[in-house]
């Protein structure tokens, strides 16, 4: 089963990024005035950046304490936290997004 469902993986995370990163780089850039776009652009692909790096560092930890199984569910534990941390900050991206269509 694990053998299946990693063929179909690499197609899955395509997808999930080919939609999500269009989305959150439209987000920051509605949330910023035209002169700190760059700066909001550059912020959202240094986190891009810092996941591409952090992601092989935990998978390679888990799967040194535990097993490969094991490193592909422990890959929730970051989208959860991501996800926390959209909810908990989304209200304020709309609330500056107010802002900027105010002034």
């Amino acid at each position: 089963m694990l053998k299946s469902s990693l063929r179909i993986t690499p197609e899955k995370l395509t997808i999930g990024n080919g939609v999500v990163t269009p989305g959150l780089q439209a987000l920051c850039m509605q949330t910023e005035t035209a002169n700190r776009r760059s700066v909001a652009g550059n912020t959202l692909f240094g986190g891009i950046d810092l996941g591409f790096y952090l992601g092989p560092v935990w998978g390679g930890l888990v799967v040194s304490k535990f097993n490969f199984s094991m490193t592909i569910l422990s890959g929730v534990i970051p989208l959860l936290v991501a996800f926390l941390c959209f909810c908990f900050f989304f209200p304020g991206f709309t609330r500056r997004q107010r802002e900027i269509e105010t002034q």
